[in-house]
């Protein structure tokens, strides 16, 4: 379950709070079960340690449109077709 992965992906982190991949699935976690705030702390987490990190910075895009917070959204989606303009 979506529950389970976060408890894990959270030992983990205890271990190692830098991994970008566990902050990601711990993202896709949490916005599998719609929590959009909690999924948009991970994906931030995850950009900070790759800041071209193209799958956390779209979930988050789609995130933060949940969230009703458009202009936020839409940097994010504009930065990933920067990052991607080879396959636009």
């Amino acid at each position: 379950s979506y529950e389970e992965a976060i408890i894990c992906f959270d030992k983990v982190l205890q271990l190692n709070e830098k991994n970008e991949y566990a902050w990601r699935g711990k993202g896709f976690s949490e916005q599998a079960l719609e929590k959009w705030e909690e999924a948009v702390y991970c994906f931030e987490k995850a950009i900070q340690i790759n800041e071209n990190d193209l799958y956390s910075l779209n979930s988050k895009g789609v995130c933060l449109q949940m969230l009703q917070k458009y202009d936020q959204a839409l940097a994010c989606f504009d930065k990933v077709l920067k990052l991607n303009e080879k396959d636009v």
